[in-house]
């Protein structure tokens, strides 16, 4: 991510000093000034340069949410051979009450649940969880669901490190659209403007922690 923004800020860089360079060479009209620009934004591929890096830093950002998910997926999908997940079965049976219990006393008796299970049982105590919160809905279920994913989290700091990640990371979607907008500005119009010091795009990925930073797509 930090490669694809120091490479969107070159572009800019580039296209912005052409176009003062034409605009104060004092040899232009103009209609000579966007013309002659125009030639150098065919001959640099400054559009598909800008397009490519565009995918890429949204690759990035979905890679880490993917990443993130199948972390995830990995703890609560049921592994084992049939006979295993049979018997895993008949133990949710017999502790249904007791889950049922938990997640009508709240939180804190769930998350226990969640981060204390063998790990047989956890796909089968974490659909049981799911389906309660999915019925209750509204903002008691997204709170439910919120904390699941907080046991989850609590459980496993593989999957915490890679929650946290991907959220820091779809933090800066706005950020690189913003330095988008700005770049793609620069490369098509010689009269474009620079970004405000301070504004969002001058904030760098990097201040979302270097794991963002280091994110590829």
């Amino acid at each position: 991510m930090h490669q694809i923004e120091t490479e969107l800020d070159a572009i800019r860089t580039e296209a912005r000093a052409t176009a003062t360079r034409l605009r104060s060479s004092g040899d232009y009209t103009p209609q000579g000034i966007a013309d002659t620009f125009d030639r150098y934004r065919q001959h640099n591929a400054w559009d598909d340069k800008v397009a490519e890096l565009a995918a890429a830093a949204s690759a990035a950002i979905d890679n880490a949410s993917r990443q993130r998910d199948e972390l995830k997926s990995a703890m609560v999908t049921p592994t084992g051979t049939t006979e295993e997940q049979l018997l895993a079965e008949l133990r949710h049976q017999r502790r249904a009450q007791r889950v049922s219990a938990a997640l009508e006393a709240g939180a804190g008796a769930l998350v226990e649940l969640i981060v204390n299970a063998d790990q047989a049982d956890l796909p089968l105590l974490h659909e049981h969880a799911v389906d309660y919160y999915s019925v209750r809905g509204g903002q008691a279920g997204e709170a439910g669901m919120a904390m699941i994913d907080h046991a989850l989290q609590q459980r496993s700091p593989e999957y915490a490190a890679a929650a946290s990640t991907a959220g820091r990371a779809e933090s800066t979607r706005h950020v690189i659209a913003e330095k988008l907008k700005f770049v793609q500005a620069a490369v098509t119009d010689p009269n474009a403007s620079d970004p405000t010091p301070g504004g969002v795009a001058t904030v760098s990925v990097s201040a979302a922690g270097e794991d963002v930073a280091n994110l590829a797509a």
